[in-house]
């Protein structure tokens, strides 16, 4: 849990200085398409073995046709 808890922090910290450097004009940002079903099945791997370590069900419902955002 602590170690959990250290890693979100670490998160949190990195979020913190990568938005001090893009309003300082450090770093650059470039809008891109991207595909929203591919982002959110991605989501849903990466937390797929906590799911099932905690014997939950996660559903992912997504519309037919490809949503880019």
């Amino acid at each position: 849990m602590m170690n959990r808890q250290t890693n979100h922090l670490v998160r949190m910290v990195d979020d913190l200085l990568d938005v001090s450097r893009i309003s300082q004009g450090k770093i650059e940002l470039r809008k891109t398409n991207v595909s929203l079903d591919e982002l959110v099945n991605q989501a849903a791997e990466s937390v797929q073995a906590v799911v099932e370590q905690k014997q939950q069900q996660l559903t992912v419902s997504l519309p037919a046709s490809p949503v880019e955002m």
